[in-house]
């Protein structure tokens, strides 16, 4: 409530402008009080119920369900005694997870399970030192019990569909790439990635999936590939960490987004007819290099093994011509240091967070 307060006092000061989420937490709280924010700002979200409808997994799955998209086997924690019986038939490695990242304090991902004897422990440890705010736990009561997912690694990595959709469906404009490095290596955040090219049937499902649930607006569907069938893991309705990539490869989806905001519908079906393709030249690269290099640099710290640090600045090389970064500009700087020192500063306040990312 302080922050959408905050947020009120803002737009009455300069109002007009436009609220795009790029967080979980912001796309809900800007659905969830929309009516109040609308007033202020140039505001255009889908009903909050959309919104935590896609970024609740146990949700998504049920509508990934109706347009034939796969997605990892789920099942909810209901008592200790359900998951010492499931603990014994499960399929190993499994992911305890929440159920979504909104307002999850702390943030993370999960924690992958070996084996049976590990299940339960893994199970209170989550349920222990994670917990969801009150906003939320009134908006669905059984947010908190988390998820005994099947972890499917990536044998050929995880492919990323960014695209925008707009209200009526028809205005459907894509970009797709593969997360090549991400930070922790086994569930985390990508820090570089290759440009790929958009497979049709991947985008026909997502885009019956925006269909079903009622969905418009920036989007990112993350996939893993491998088997006989891709497997949806993860759909962002908002900004996402590479969209520099998109820009830079015809697809500028603040300038979507804000066209839809203003409710320049013209103006939004002619920019969206000229962002079909990428432009000749385009980058096909994207890296965090800021925090790529100091993951490298913690795990030579550490000493951890498994990530060949030679590999990640051979492929820097191999890309330095069309590779697109989020923070480096040789005319600016600034941005890179203040990320640089900021995330230095909480590894130092939060060692064993790092040493385990590591």
């Amino acid at each position: 409530n302080g922050f959408v307060d905050w947020l009120v006092e803002e737009g009455i000061r300069r109002p007009g402008q436009a609220l795009l989420p790029t967080t979980d937490e912001l796309a809900w709280l800007f659905a969830r009080h929309a009516r109040v924010l609308s007033r202020w700002f140039r505001l255009d979200v889908p009903p909050a119920a959309v919104i935590y409808r896609l970024l609740n997994k146990v949700r998504l799955a049920e509508a990934c369900a109706r347009v034939g998209l796969e997605t990892p086997a789920t099942r909810l924690y209901e008592s200790d005694a359900q998951v010492s019986r499931l603990a014994r038939t499960l399929q190993y490695p499994v992911v305890v997870k929440p159920q979504t990242q909104v307002l999850l304090s702390p943030h993370q991902k999960g924690r992958v399970v070996d084996g049976p004897q590990a299940l339960l422990p893994a199970v209170h440890d989550f349920l222990r030192s994670t917990r969801q705010a009150r906003a939320l736990l009134d908006f669905d009561p059984g947010v908190a019990r988390p998820m005994l997912q099947a972890y499917l690694p990536p044998a050929a990595g995880v492919y990323s569909l960014t695209g925008f959709i707009d209200r009526s469906g028809d205005v459907f404009v894509t970009r797709a790439c593969r997360k090549v490095f991400q930070r922790p290596r086994l569930l985390g955040v990508g820090l570089c990635f290759e440009a790929a090219e958009v497979d049709p049937s991947i985008a026909a499902r997502v885009r019956a999936l925006c269909r079903e649930v009622g969905y418009h607006g920036v989007f990112e569907a993350e996939l893993l590939e491998g088997g006989a069938d891709p497997v949806l893991i993860d759909f962002n309705p908002r900004f996402y960490g590479q969209v520099a990539l998109d820009v830079a490869r015809g697809l500028d989806q603040p300038r979507l987004a804000w066209l839809q905001a203003v409710g320049d519908e013209p103006g939004l079906r002619a920019a969206a007819a000229q962002m079909q393709a990428p432009p000749p030249g385009a980058p096909d690269a994207w890296c965090d290099r800021v925090h790529l290099e100091l993951f490298l640099a913690s795990i030579r710290v550490v000493g951890a093994s498994g990530v060949d640090a030679a590999k990640w600045r051979r492929w820097l090389v191999a890309h330095r011509a069309s590779v697109a970064d989020p923070l480096i500009d040789p005319g600016d700087w600034a941005p890179a240091a203040v990320v640089a020192l900021t995330s230095l500063a909480l590894s130092v306040r939060h060692p064993r967070s790092t040493w385990r990312q590591a």
